[in-house]
């Protein structure tokens, strides 16, 4: 089962339940996902809880039977809510008005749809977002400084496995440069308190950063995976957009977010300097 099926099914058995009481238990069981997993899902393609899209789609479903001219207490009761006050209350937190003051006055409210995963590349138990254009004031990474064989780095994941093991922090970050034209060989740079650290500095400019996850550790295996889709992924974007991708790119981890079956890494490639 791929990682799409597995969230396509929480959001389908979601639809399917909406009337009814539905708990992280449940969702941790129709996905094939452990409760952490889910959670950080969620997190990534929707910026909420599962608990809090749950009630934001009830909310939602709600609306055509409010605008009928049901009652308020069927309205809840019918939507999944237990008890009116807690519709109401729920409304007004999600859209900044009561439901009458929302039927009897015309407001306009947004509603949470339910996702697609049409924007993410998938491959096995792993995916990458599109990339998100950033601009950057310039900024300095130092630290310790190492040299992998291209393989090693692009194909392995070699630099990643390595530097995540001897990371000291919470999050880890470092960056790639291959400094050696017709060298097979890559200078990876990661940050910390080392003595006589190395020091990069990158110019102010637009970055395209992108964001994967997969349903693994960062062990051998999974940052195998996450450098085969890395590459071709952000390969394909700087082609696809004419742009240039000399190989270079930052990397960041946030251990709090990984465990022994979830992971997430973020990549960043300049696109343009200003300075």
């Amino acid at each position: 089962m791929s990682i799409v099926t597995q969230i396509n099914d929480t959001f389908e058995y979601i639809e399917d339940n909406l009337k009814n009481s539905i708990s992280l238990e449940q969702l941790s069981q129709t996905a094939n996902l452990s409760i952490f997993q889910l959670i950080r899902l969620f997190d990534r393609f929707i910026g909420m809880t599962p608990m809090a899209y749950i009630r934001a789609r009830r909310l939602a479903k709600s609306l055509p039977q409010l605008l009928a001219g049901d009652s308020i207490l069927s309205v809840a009761l019918d939507c999944g809510f237990q008890y009116e006050q807690s519709y109401i209350r729920a409304f007004k937190d999600c859209y900044g008005v009561t439901p009458a003051r929302f039927r009897n006055r015309g407001v306009s409210v947004q509603i949470v749809d339910v996702p697609t995963l049409e924007r993410f590349t998938v491959s096995a138990n792993g995916m990458i977002g599109e990339a998100k254009l950033l601009v950057r004031p310039a900024f300095t990474i130092s630290g310790e400084l190492k040299r992998y064989h291209n393989l090693d780095n692009l194909l392995w994941g070699k630099s990643l496995l390595e530097g995540v093991e001897r990371c000291t922090s919470r999050i880890y970050t470092a960056a790639c440069r291959n400094l050696s034209p017709g060298v097979f060989e890559h200078h990876y740079l990661v940050q910390n308190d080392v003595c006589n650290p190395v020091e990069w500095q990158f110019a102010s400019g637009q970055w395209a950063s992108f964001e994967y996850f997969g349903l693994h550790p960062l062990d051998n295996a999974g940052v195998t995976r996450i450098r085969i889709l890395m590459s071709q992924v952000i390969g394909n974007w700087f082609a696809d957009n004419g742009i240039y991708w000399d190989g270079n790119f930052t990397e960041s981890v946030n251990l709090d977010k990984c465990s022994d079956n979830y992971c997430e890494v973020t990549f960043a490639c300049h696109t343009q300097k200003f300075s």
